[in-house]
């Protein structure tokens, strides 16, 4: 047993991916389940996702409320990142030996965060035990800009410096014997809150002996957009022993990590058997798996179906044909499809959309309902408190007032310049009360073409093949939405603004925030635009598809 080599594994979950009791485990979740009980010579740290699991109970309201604002903090900053990387480097630190074979695996956020750790070992080698408090330095190190040869030869004096300092001889060059990771993030938070990592995206010249990637041809989430290795795939092994195996599965970013019931969860499932299989052959040990139930079905979801805010932040197909570099650069590479299900690579056929998707079910009609009529009642409400009040006792009259009173107002906002300067709003007017019901109007509307765009969208994008053609046009409009509900946001602060200075004598202020505000309401309809265009191009896709049943 002595000579079977010790293996030190850390599996890091998704964002919000933690225990479920077997409910919707992620991959990693699953993964760890066939490591075999009571083998002395594994160490196993798991890392769960930032944010409670939704399936536990909160001890209170407020540690509900605390677990939500946590999940909405780790999704829009990171928050909780460093300390994952910090956590999983610290357990290599105080539990490795030589001879010790190293095994990372991550799924999306979690990815990123595998990732990381891989790099930092290559990079730092691993510190000596007691020396935690070093750890904030090598995160800072690592994600430190490398642009330019000035500050890439900083960092190299400063890593140098690091291994020379905090690692003995047997640390110093540290090999990670595998790493496996289900569709790994490219950022994490939103912008202008995103972290990247900043070394280069490949394995050429790095400690780092195995690697492994099960890629999401139908993701459509923009932030989700995945980070791939540069290089085409490595097999057999290079003359350092290195090899790379990057493949792409049919199903969105869950469908290939896992997060799904049981009875949904084949494709996902698919994904950790090659994976899983692909780790035995470097000599990970590993139960024998149970037997897939027959009767799952083989469904590509999308988040968007459920929760359509997703929209928002922007829609994307995924092009499998071309990785970018650290410096965003974009490069060709060869793209490599992953295996059929082995039980029914003969016999499954192609995967159809929308028969064989989330969105042949329907969905629930209701909110998207009320949040057309609070788009009405907000709209009406508005323009009422720009009109001063109703013009007539009648119904008509209301709407009336209020349609000239909006269209007046969006058209100083598109232009509020005359030949002698910046023409100031009314301050009989109501303006900031209809700012704040703006607000309100902006998520109304937002969630409704979200809705529907999610829709249009899924449509006009259909199922992903390796050998599928690029869709810019379509990326474009899938941005359309953002810079809609973006652009408008930016035109109610700048309004804001000059209500609040209009007052005081800061004419050349006035003037750049009239500009500003103008420049947003430009894009807003714009970008109004660009959502109108998706909207009606995606439902020529739905009626088209309906023809084909």
């Amino acid at each position: 047993m002595e000579d079977t080599p010790r293996q030190l594994i850390v599996l890091c979950d998704g964002t919000n991916n933690n225990l479920t009791g077997g409910r919707a485990d992620t991959n990693v979740l699953k993964l760890l389940h066939r490591l075999p009980p009571g083998d002395a010579r594994q160490q196993v740290f798991y890392d769960p996702g930032v944010g409670n699991p939704g399936e536990l109970p909160s001890a209170t309201l407020l540690d509900s409320l605390s677990r939500r604002l946590e999940r909405i903090a780790g999704l829009a900053f990171g928050r909780g990142a460093y300390e994952n990387m910090a956590e999983s480097y610290a357990f290599l630190m105080r539990h490795y030996q030589p001879g010790d074979q190293i095994y990372i695996f991550g799924f999306s956020r979690g990815a990123f965060t595998a990732r990381a750790v891989a790099g930092m070992v290559n990079q730092f080698g691993l510190l000596r035990p007691g020396l935690e408090n070093m750890l904030p330095t090598l995160l800072h190190v690592y994600f430190s800009s490398r642009k330019g040869s000035a500050r890439k030869a900083q960092v190299a004096a400063v890593s140098a410096q690091i291994r020379s300092l905090f690692t003995d001889a047997q640390r110093r060059e540290v090999w990670v014997h595998f790493t496996g990771v289900w569709d790994t993030v490219a950022s994490i938070g939103f912008p202008p809150f995103t972290r990247q990592i900043t070394g280069s995206p490949t394995i050429a010249g790095k400690r780092m002996r195995h690697v492994r990637q099960a890629l999401a041809l139908d993701e459509h989430r923009r932030p989700f957009e995945p980070r791939l290795y540069l290089e085409d795939n490595i097999f057999p092994a290079n003359a350092e022993g290195q090899t790379l195996k990057q493949e792409w599965f049919s199903g969105a970013h869950c469908d290939v990590g896992g997060g799904y019931a049981g009875a949904e969860a084949a494709l996902s499932d698919q994904t950790l058997d090659w994976l899983a299989r692909e780790a035995a052959e470097q000599g990970l040990r590993l139960a024998p798996p149970e037997a897939a139930d027959p009767a799952r079905q083989r469904m590509v979801h999308c988040e968007t179906w459920g929760t359509p805010w997703w929209a928002i932040a922007g829609l994307c197909v995924r092009d499998p044909r071309h990785a970018a570099d650290e410096n965003g650069r974009r490069h060709a590479i060869a793209p490599v499809a992953g295996p059929a299900p082995a039980q029914t690579s003969a016999q499954a056929p192609a995967l159809r959309y929308p028969k064989d998707t989330i969105w042949r079910r329907a969905r629930r009609a209701a909110a998207p309902l009320l949040a057309g009529g609070a788009m009405v009642l907000l709209w009406l409400a508005m323009g009422l408190c720009l009109a001063g009040g109703l013009a007539g006792p009648g119904l008509g009259d209301g709407f009336g007032a209020a349609a000239v009173a909006n269209a007046a107002f969006a058209a100083w906002q598109l232009w509020p310049f005359d030949s002698i300067g910046l023409i100031l709003p009314n301050p009989e007017v109501a303006t900031k009360t209809a700012l704040a019901l703006d607000l309100a109007f902006i998520a109304a509307y937002g969630y409704l073409l979200a809705w529907l765009a999610s829709r249009g969208f899924a449509a006009l994008a259909g199922l992903r093949g390796i050998a599928s053609a690029r869709r810019p046009l379509l990326n474009f409009l899938g941005y359309g939405l953002t810079v809609l509900v973006a652009a408008d946001l930016a035109e109610d602060l700048a309004t804001l603004l000059i209500l609040l200075f209009q007052n005081h004598w800061y004419g050349w202020l006035l003037g750049l925030l009239g500009l500003a505000m103008a420049a947003a309401s430009l894009a807003k309809w714009l970008g109004l635009l660009l959502t109108l265009v998706l909207l009606a191009a995606g439902l020529g896709a739905q009626l088209w598809h309906r023809s084909q049943r």
